[in-house]
């Protein structure tokens, strides 16, 4: 069975989340991620830059889950594309699954 493709804009906004460094491994499985529709100030310290959240995988069975209104109207966001995208990277790099 093949997965559908990422819709484009949801995918370019994944990207530009890892661009901006905005993803932050809490636990295995448990990231952290800030929101892009959030306003600010580049002034402002990071860690008052706007509003995170948590994205989590769930093991049995695998999926994702993020606390975003995008999510829970289109079961899939941008944050939970950019985990997915740095996991497979760090999968890449070690040469084996993420978290292995």
């Amino acid at each position: 069975m093949s997965r559908r493709p990422f819709p484009p804009t949801v995918l370019r906004k994944a990207q530009r989340i890892i661009e901006n460094g905005d993803v932050f491994r809490v636990a295995d499985g448990l990231y952290s991620v800030r929101s892009q529709s959030y306003r600010w100030t580049r002034r402002e310290p990071p860690k008052v830059r706007g509003l995170s959240y948590m994205v989590e995988k769930i093991t049995s069975p695998e999926k994702w889950q993020c606390m975003c209104s995008g999510f829970k109207s289109r079961g899939i966001c941008s944050h939970i594309i950019a985990v997915m995208l740095l996991e497979a990277r760090k999968a890449e790099d070690k040469g084996g699954p993420p978290d292995a």
